[in-house]
């Protein structure tokens, strides 16, 4: 090949190399418009709505889990306090309906007061108040038949349980009673100021049996007694009053029927009187007064914001 023929060809390679690397190049982009003064701020209103959005949301979240932890904590309470006004919101006994520190009695297997009985069971519920003073129970002589007794505080804490009925001498009192406790007699005291004492008593199911038992429950009564340890007369009654909240119904569906408004307000009113929490419950109470839910104090629903508000609507059971 001549020096002339080599030189075209290496030209001719040149320009090849020239052209392909010309169609692999990316085709221009024409330049981005600058965006305007009205197009940035809507952009930067919607981001900074959604940042806001999502900080509710936030908010919301850990307020409702805050709200339901403090109905299910304040649950038992406040079912317990249901049933109580239910059962002593009268000036005398009518049925099982009884006033405070009176037992009312199941004289029928399946007509027990909420606390369960069998055909071998008669069962007699008492709801004591002892906001003035202690209270002593000796129940009448039992010989061998069963008998059994239990004690619950308001928060339906389970403070003492006694089988044998002949040996059973209790002194019963509230939080900061202060007294002489009598020879020979328990003292129990309840941390709520009110409390529940359930008696069960056997029956072997024969009609003289029954009417045994009967006489038994009639002699089921409490002795009121002063700080000395001595009797003292009894305090005057007192009754439910008037309730915030439709008393008719199970005590589950009262509870169930009650907005967020009645269920807290009647929770903070538990807390700060009769039944204190204890200081196990300080963490919940003090994330609870993050939503105004604290003792003693009113709750009210509408100063917190409206999403919170309609979260809370449906809480409950």
């Amino acid at each position: 090949m001549t020096m002339s023929r080599q030189c075209a060809v290496g030209w001719l390679g040149v320009a090849l190399v020239l052209l392909l690397a010309a169609c692999t190049q990316p085709p221009t982009m024409p330049a981005r418009p600058t965006p305007s003064a009205d197009e940035v701020a809507a952009r930067s209103a919607a981001e900074a709505a959604a940042m806001a959005q999502a900080a509710q949301d936030v908010r919301v979240a850990e307020a409702l889990r805050i709200a339901e932890s403090a109905y299910l904590f304040g649950y038992p309470l406040v079912i317990s306090e249901v049933v109580r006004q239910q059962m002593t919101g009268v000036g005398k006994a009518a049925g099982r309906r009884v006033p405070p520190n009176v037992f009312g009695h199941e004289h029928q297997p399946g007509d027990e007061p909420g606390f369960g009985a069998d055909a071998g069971i008669r069962v007699s519920v008492a709801w004591l108040d002892l906001e003035q003073g202690a209270l002593l129970f000796t129940p009448p002589l039992m010989r061998k038949r069963y008998a059994g007794f239990t004690l619950h505080s308001l928060w339906l804490t389970e403070l003492g349980a006694w089988v044998d009925g002949s040996a059973v001498k209790l002194l019963i009192s509230g939080p900061g009673w202060q007294g002489q406790v009598p020879k020979g007699v328990t003292h129990v005291r309840s941390p709520t100021r009110q409390a529940v004492l359930v008696a069960r008593i056997g029956v072997n199911g024969s009609a003289a049996d029954d009417r045994q038992v009967r006489f038994l429950q009639q002699r089921l009564r409490f002795a009121p007694v002063t700080a000395s340890g001595k009797p003292r007369k009894a305090p005057p009654l007192t009754t439910a009053g008037g309730a915030a909240f439709n008393l008719e119904g199970s005590a589950r569906q009262v509870v169930a029927a009650m907005d967020i408004n009645t269920y807290f307000n009647l929770l903070a009113g538990l807390l700060g009187g009769g039944a204190p929490p204890g200081p196990q419950d300080a963490d919940l109470l003090q994330q609870m007064a993050r939503l105004g839910i604290e003792p003693s104090k009113p709750f009210d629903p509408g100063a917190l914001e409206p999403a919170l508000q309609a979260a809370l609507h449906d809480l409950g059971p």
